[in-house]
């Protein structure tokens, strides 16, 4: 168990062999019980800064890789969580029966290597190697055997937006060949500022930001922001993290 409210010293976490992510997680849902998740998230990282050691610089790389990792914690849980209770109250629905969901590292390797996968070949030789496309969580539906049957949707998250979709354009068409839903979620704050607010409060955002959006928003079948306000625009892609559950009973039952 950690402890339910800021740490004295982020050294002792060190010492008692909690990962730095977890320090993170932690903090984030202290702060969650009376935040909303921009803020929380923003105060789990002045805690981070506040209670760790060393150079500033120092400081801002291992949040850096302490945050990404944080936020893929977070953002399980709450897959978790929602799949949870759609299934308590779709209990006589087989369609979201059976629903599952993995990070990459605990997924089936057969799944990892087979449909999440692509043979790549070398230019212009027969020589080829399979590339994972490696993405953060997975959500499957198994069968009563516990045997999955398939995917019903990939989640990248990472907290800013930047930090992977370019990769993600290289897999895009291959998962949607496949009929797997490809989603992001984050906690980028130019993602946010775009989604709930007006047009009108939108003119003087940065056009790069602007065009992050929108290439985003043609690439993913959902972004889904850490935000407690409602989505203005872009609703066809731009959801709440709230709405995570019901996205996923609305694909089962298109299966």
């Amino acid at each position: 168990m950690y402890p339910c409210q800021p740490a004295t010293g982020y050294s002792s976490y060190v010492s008692s062999a909690v990962k730095v992510s977890d320090y993170v997680v932690n903090q984030y849902e202290h702060h969650r019980k009376t935040e909303g998740p921009v803020s929380a998230w923003q105060k789990a990282r002045e805690d981070f800064i506040t209670n760790n050691p060393g150079s500033a610089k120092d400081v801002e790389q291992s949040w850096k890789s302490a945050s990404g990792n944080a936020l893929e914690k977070i953002v399980l849980k709450e897959i978790s969580k929602q799949i949870e209770q759609i299934q308590k109250q779709q209990q006589q629905s087989e369609a979201c029966t059976g629903l599952k969901v993995y990070p990459w590292n605990q997924l089936p390797a057969e799944i990892r290597r087979g449909i999440l996968s692509e043979q790549v070949w070398k230019p212009g030789t027969v020589e080829h190697v399979s590339v994972e496309s490696k993405v953060d969580i997975v959500v499957v539906k198994q069968s009563t055997e516990e045997r999955i049957e398939r995917v019903v949707a990939v989640y990248s998250s990472k907290v800013s937006v930047a930090e992977r979709y370019q990769q993600d354009l290289f897999w895009v068409e291959r998962f949607r060949e496949r009929r797997i839903r490809f989603c992001f979620a984050t906690i980028d704050e130019s993602f946010v500022e775009y989604a709930t607010n007006p047009p009108k409060q939108l003119q003087n955002q940065e056009d790069s930001a602007k065009k992050n959006i929108m290439l985003a928003s043609a690439l993913y079948d959902r972004i889904y922001l850490f935000t407690d306000q409602p989505i203005l625009n872009e609703t066809r892609v731009l959801r709440t993290v709230a709405e995570i559950g019901q996205d996923l009973l609305r694909w089962c039952d298109e299966l």
